[in-house]
């Protein structure tokens, strides 16, 4: 039985340039004009703009512990779709 992993972490994406990729959080959007109002993650307080062709907007995912006491310091959080999986 084989599994595929249902995320794909960023550094396999094969980047060109390193302005291809920003670590930053969104802080508004401007349809009209498109662009992407931002504040980098690596600097805090570094504001900037972003102009955009087409806009993809990924929210990523945290895994739900439930309460559990422990499982965030204990455990590993896989992410795999159970539809992958080869007969």
């Amino acid at each position: 039985m084989f599994t595929r992993s249902i995320i794909e972490p960023v550094r396999n994406t094969g980047f060109r340039q390193t302005d291809h990729f920003h670590h930053s959080h969104a802080t508004g959007i401007d349809f009209q004009q498109r662009i992407v109002h931002v504040e980098s993650v690596l600097k805090p307080g570094a504001l900037y703009d972003l102009n955009y062709d087409k806009l993809v907007i990924g929210v990523g995912a945290l895994s739900n512990t439930f309460g559990t006491p422990g499982v965030t310091e204990h455990a590993f959080f896989l992410k795999v779709s159970m539809r992958s999986l080869i007969n």
